[in-house]
Parts: C-alpha cells; sequence; structure tokens
C-alpha cells in the first residue's frame, strides 16, 4: 500500500475569555475522502500511533483522548471545538493529527498545542475579575 501523506495544516488555539476550550482546525491536501484522527494529551511527551487497519471512537478524559475521528472529503479547512471531558484552564494541551484512507492506513502526524483559559464571573476578557460584595 502506499503511503498516506498527511494534512496539508493542523493548527489549535484558545480564545482568551472562552472557557476550556481550544479550537482546532485542519485541512486536506485534496478532495479526497479521508478519515481525520485528532488525540490529546497533557503530556508534552507522550506516545500514540494508531495502528493501521483499525478504526478509533471519541472518548476520553483530559489526560488522554481521542478528540475528533471522522471522515472528511473537503480540501477547505474544517474546524471544531474541543471543550469536553474535563478541559482543565491554563493547562496546555498536546493535540496530534493524522489523516488515514478508507482502508485505514494512517499518515505521519502533525502536532499543536494550546492552553485553554477559563474565567471567573466578568465581562469575556480573559481576566478574572473582582468579585465586589453587594450591600
Amino acid at each position: 500500500c502506499a503511503a498516506v501523506s498527511p494534512l496539508a495544516s493542523f493548527t489549535a488555539r484558545a480564545t482568551p475569555g472562552i472557557d476550556n476550550q481550544v479550537s482546532l482546525t485542519f485541512q486536506s491536501p485534496d478532495n479526497t475522502m479521508v478519515n481525520v484522527l485528532v488525540v490529546r494529551s497533557d503530556n508534552p511527551n507522550f506516545t500514540f500511533a494508531p495502528v493501521d487497519g483499525l478504526t478509533y471512537a471519541v472518548g476520553g478524559m483530559s489526560s488522554f483522548a481521542v478528540v475528533h475521528a471522522a471522515t472528511h472529503n473537503q480540501s477547505t479547512p474544517f474546524s471544531f471545538t474541543d471543550s469536553g471531558h474535563g478541559l482543565i484552564a491554563n493547562t496546555t494541551y498536546y493535540y496530534r493529527a493524522y489523516r488515514g484512507n478508507l482502508y485505514p492506513r494512517y499518515s505521519a502526524v502533525l502536532s499543536a498545542s494550546a492552553a485553554p483559559t477559563g474565567t471567573a464571573a466578568g465581562d469575556g476578557d480573559g481576566e478574572v475579575d473582582p468579585i465586589i460584595p453587594s450591600r
């Protein structure tokens, strides 16, 4: 079997003022139908490599999780939000994205990282606002 080319791009971005969410965007290099697998860990040195022939389901906790496993057939950027399973504010999460053919046989990895912020009551500027007691 021929090697599978990796995704054309993959980014992770935490938006200030958005509680415990990371926006992820990837782009396939062509319109070929592909499987995309994205995994997350809070350990920068986590070891994971998808096994050719296996498919994966979304699930896990903040320390390690499959956050996206779906089929796509577009060459335009695709975005989704990782906001589940106990993301902790101000913790850096490390993401790895793989492109797979329909077998699936997986590509080399593309990596990205981001640290979601958290806000306590406030105006959404990403900073913790003081709590002023009412009288």
